[in-house]
């Protein structure tokens, strides 16, 4: 069974990961080998290794949803007590939350069910090779079935052209969204 401390260096880092927007026990254990005043957080010294993405990842899986969501609510009463949380005037659309960086992005739902200002790039693939005809970015608040023209266009019209006497695209498959 790991020290006290270890199992404490490995939740602050996935604690910490939360605040950055790091999603994957890769990218976490990358970010803590890397930052100085990560691994000062972490209590970790400058000889001392920093745990490695399976470790991260075997540590997530064996602690329960119980015990994530009392971390989580213990988490959100200290921001509360140090008056980080109001609870009013929450930006929530595209007209209030705009990035600095790229004015263009938009709020999009991850698949994990997080939020991010991002785009949307979508590729149409030949379906029997895996050869991509087409690669379009589009407005992350933009439906599949808003975007997906566009990207059909693009696909035939590659088809079209490096195959002027072809049938050029016949059947398009397109998954649930």
């Amino acid at each position: 069974m790991p020290r006290a401390g270890v199992r404490l260096t490995k939740s602050r880092a996935r604690a910490k990961s939360a605040f950055e927007g790091l999603s994957s026990e890769r990218g976490i254990a990358w970010r803590v080998a890397d930052s100085l005043s990560l691994r000062s957080f972490l209590d970790l010294e400058l000889t001392e290794s920093a745990p490695d993405h399976s470790t991260l990842s075997r540590t997530r899986r064996l602690i329960d949803v119980e015990t994530h969501e009392a971390v989580f609510a213990w988490v959100l009463e200290r921001l509360s007590e140090a008056g980080l949380v109001v609870g009013k005037n929450k930006k929530t659309s595209n007209k209030e939350w705009q990035s600095p960086q790229d004015p263009d992005a938009k709020i999009a739902k991850m698949k994990d069910g997080r939020t991010h200002l991002a785009h949307k790039a979508e590729h149409g693939v030949d379906m029997d090779t895996g050869a991509i005809l087409s690669a379009t970015v589009q407005d992350a608040s933009d439906g599949d079935t808003t975007t997906l023209p566009e990207t059909l266009i693009m696909a035939a019209e590659q088809v079209e052209a490096v195959q002027p006497e072809g049938a050029g695209v016949e059947e398009v498959v397109a998954d649930k969204g």
